[in-house]
C-alpha cells in the first residue's frame, strides 16, 4: 500500500484500548475512508451513528463537527448549515462550524435529530 494507504489502521473508541480495523475503501477526493472493525472489538458504549440521505439539511440549522482536530481527542465544533452547493458532479453542505486539522473523516452531525449528514 502506499503511505496514503497504510498497511494497518488502528481505532480506539473513547475511553478504550486500540484495536485492529481493516481498511476497505479509500476516497482522497472526498476524503474518506471506510474501515471494517471485528463486532467483538466494538465496546458496548458506543452508539450506532445514523446516516441522513433522504433530505438536504436547512440552511441555517445547527451542527456539530467530530473529530480530533489539533490533537484534541474526542471533540466537537458547533455551527450551522450556511450553503448547499453543487461542484464537480458532487453535492456539498457547507458549514461554519471551525475544521481543523484531525477533524478529516469526521462526521458533520445534525444537532437536531442526531443523524450523520450525507
Amino acid at each position: 500500500m502506499s503511505s496514503r494507504n497504510p498497511a494497518s489502521v488502528e481505532i480506539a473508541f473513547k475511553d478504550q484500548s486500540f484495536v485492529d480495523a481493516k481498511l476497505l475503501l479509500v476516497d482522497l477526493y472526498l476524503d474518506l475512508a471506510v474501515l471494517e472493525i471485528p463486532r467483538k472489538q466494538i465496546s458496548a458504549g458506543p452508539k450506532q451513528a445514523q446516516l441522513s440521505c433522504d433530505d438536504w439539511p436547512e440552511i441555517g440549522s445547527k451542527v456539530g463537527a467530530y473529530g480530533h482536530p489539533l490533537s484534541l481527542d474526542f471533540s466537537v465544533t458547533t455551527g450551522i448549515v450556511s450553503g448547499l452547493r453543487y461542484r464537480d458532479n458532487r453535492y456539498w453542505i457547507q458549514t461554519n462550524a471551525a475544521i481543523n486539522r484531525g477533524n478529516s473523516g469526521g462526521p458533520l452531525i445534525s444537532i437536531k435529530s442526531g443523524k450523520m449528514l450525507a
